[in-house]
């Protein structure tokens, strides 16, 4: 506990010329507030199949989103489930590892002691976390968790917070994902927000407020307008909350494309809690808030066979290493770097199947044993997927990260 405290401390020391989002935080900075010194390795020995992460691609995603929402004049609280590195954390951050967004206990657990603050527990706790929930309390100076029922609410009321502290629960809002949360309008959204305003040992902290729906869309015009009603709907209940004289210090909204394309006035909103900004990926693409040049996450996969019987070819890259997720037929799976024509047209567990999407895959261009890379469909459930994430400039790997496994 006490070493996750003096981790903060170093990284405010270090980071404090780079705190404003017009200077980006960089990998020199990241890497000597952890106090590491990695020595560079040439891309092509490792073994693969592995996950790669552009460097300036990252940087610079991150500083658009930090500059997209110092114009929007709200709070960034990125979420952390999107990418699972402290490292990343740290540009999402832009060096301050303060107010980030989480989804399950062991990604508060893993940011905590890496010297972050500020943290909200985004999945609504279930009455199993709340031990593990006031360990965490009595380690940061801020943590959140949220609900959306009188059940867990109850239970939290009958469980003693840390010593000197007061549990901090916001309410989580349906503003039109229809996933979890509750809707403003309904009558019990008021009571919830009173029964935790009027308990003795709870902080009502705010709302939050997902919009997942906003993937929905692929125009730009159709998110604006979708993200302008996130924000009424929320901004308006926080109002009514005021007018009951209940304090809402976070009035949390949006994702990624809400971000990009919300033209609302934001007056009203203290933060917003996009994720897939910092490595982005093919269905942020689809939305149009972003282009597949800022794809920050590859996959390095081997060519293990040729079959030009059938046409196709096999890479060492299966669901384990790129997911099952995938897009339309023009995506797939994922795009391959410089070869524009190659398609994964099946996939197993440890191999997928590659083919031409002409018809006539030329096997000299990709002898047996050499390598390709793979822009994933969802960079975010690759993450997931591989146990160690490595960060690339160019053909040469800079440092090594290690993601957070579990729940």
């Amino acid at each position: 506990m006490e070493e996750s405290r003096l981790i903060r401390a170093r990284a405010r020391d270090n980071c404090s010329a780079t705190a404003s989002p017009v200077i980006p935080f960089g990998i020199e900075e990241m890497m000597l507030s952890f106090g590491r010194n990695y020595v560079p390795r040439l891309v092509s020995t490792l073994r693969t199949p592995a996950m790669l992460i552009d460097v300036e691609k990252l940087q610079n995603n991150c500083k658009k989103m930090q500059d997209r929402c110092k114009h929007m004049n709200v709070a960034l609280r990125p979420h952390m489930k999107a990418v699972k590195t402290r490292e990343v954390g740290c540009f999402m951050t832009n060096g301050s590892r303060q107010r980030i967004v989480v989804s399950n206990m062991a990604e508060a657990k893993f940011y905590a002691d890496g010297g972050f603050d500020d943290i909200l527990l985004a999945a609504p706790i279930t009455q199993n976390k709340l031990e593990s929930a006031r360990e965490l309390m009595s380690q940061l100076d801020a943590f959140h968790v949220t609900t959306d029922n009188m059940t867990v609410l109850n239970a939290i009321a009958r469980t003693p917070p840390a010593d000197g502290k007061r549990w901090s629960v916001v309410l989580k809002l349906n503003v039109g994902s229809a996933r979890c949360g509750v809707e403003p309008s309904d009558p019990a959204a008021l009571q919830l927000a009173r029964a935790i305003n009027d308990s003795t040992n709870i902080k009502f902290a705010g709302v939050y407020a997902y919009c997942g729906h906003c993937y929905d869309y692929s125009r730009p015009d159709e998110i604006s307008k979708a993200a302008a009603r996130v924000k009424n709907k929320t901004t308006a209940f926080a109002k009514r909350l005021e007018s009951e004289n209940i304090e809402c210090p976070i009035v949390g909204v949006f994702t990624t494309p809400a971000c990009t394309f919300a033209t609302c006035d934001m007056t009203g909103v203290t933060e917003v809690h996009p994720g897939s900004f910092a490595f982005n990926e093919f269905d942020v693409v689809r939305t149009g808030a972003c282009s597949e040049e800022d794809i920050a996450v590859s996959v390095l996969t081997t060519v293990v066979g040729h079959y030009p019987k059938t046409g196709h070819m096999i890479i060492d890259a299966g669901w384990t290493a790129i997911s099952v997720h995938k897009g339309d037929d023009d995506v797939g799976f994922g795009r391959f770097i410089g070869a524009p024509e190659l398609r994964v047209t099946k996939i197993y567990q440890e191999v997928a199947k590659v083919e031409s999407i002409s018809g006539h895959l030329n096997f000299q261009k990709y002898p047996i044993g050499s390598t390709i890379r793979l822009l994933p469909f969802m960079s975010y459930a690759v993450a997931v997927l591989h146990p160690v994430h490595y960060a690339v400039n160019g053909d040469l790997v800079v440092d090594e990260w290690m993601p957070v496994k579990g729940w």
